[in-house]
């Protein structure tokens, strides 16, 4: 039997075609905008809870609030909001792996997973500082960005993704690479609107693969035969 590669190839095309699609497909910004908070501030649009949560900018402010015990959202310049190459699963708690982004768009894109993104950002104080969020969901065309509400997360040791991004960034605070601005994305990923959401975009992507794949096995399939008919 002849080898179909064209039909691998096919397949690798419409993939990237479809992972390429989903760049302009973005439900969850629709979705944080609208959703109100599941059992914690985090990870929310400061818009939508209740009550009075303390906008920071400085590390002296961030330090206040963790003293305090309070939520708080990081006001920033969207130029000083600087992403790496960090990601961790909305559900996971053990610190971050180093993937490239194509994958984890490739992995949210075609099964029910969503990726909370470890950025820099620098506040007016100049203090580098490192922050955990959903950055689907951040609308960057504004020049001054409020991050989701927020808490610390700290660690008994450092962390290994820290500790490399420090090497580039000189950290701010006491052990500062032990811990983390956490305005994880996992509230929003809980709501039904987002399952949802999720579930049929990548239930349509599948579908559009599979089918392409399918249809162009055939098409191509009966083209062959009828050309080696003419041949013999």
């Amino acid at each position: 039997m002849q080898s179909r590669f064209d039909i691998v190839i096919f397949a690798f095309l419409i993939t990237f075609l479809v992972l390429f699609g989903n760049c302009f497909v973005n439900f969850e910004r629709e979705i944080y905008e609208e959703v109100r908070p599941l059992g914690s501030y985090k990870g929310y649009s400061v818009e939508n809870v209740r009550g009075d949560i303390m906008i920071v900018t400085t590390l002296a402010e961030i330090e206040e609030a963790v003293g305090n015990s309070d939520y708080f959202a990081i006001k920033a310049d969207k130029k000083k909001i600087k992403k790496t190459n960090y990601f961790a699963e909305h559900d996971e708690d053990a610190g971050f792996s180093k993937i490239p982004p194509f994958f984890v768009h490739m992995f949210s894109s075609l099964e029910p997973k969503s990726y909370d993104r470890l950025y820099i950002v620098e506040l007016e104080d100049g203090n580098y500082v490192p922050v955990k969020m959903f950055g689907e969901t951040i609308d960057f065309s504004e020049d001054t960005i409020t991050l989701p509400i927020a808490k610390r997360t700290l660690y008994k040791n450092p962390l290994k993704s820290l500790t490399k991004v420090n090497e580039k960034y000189e950290l701010a605070g006491e052990k500062a690479t032990y811990w983390y601005v956490d305005a994880t994305g996992i509230g929003i990923s809980c709501q039904d609107e987002f399952y949802d959401a999720q579930d049929r975009v990548v239930m349509v992507n599948w579908i559009i693969i599979m089918g392409g794949v399918i249809l162009y096995t055939i098409i191509s399939t009966v083209r062959l035969a009828k050309k080696r008919e003419r041949a013999a």
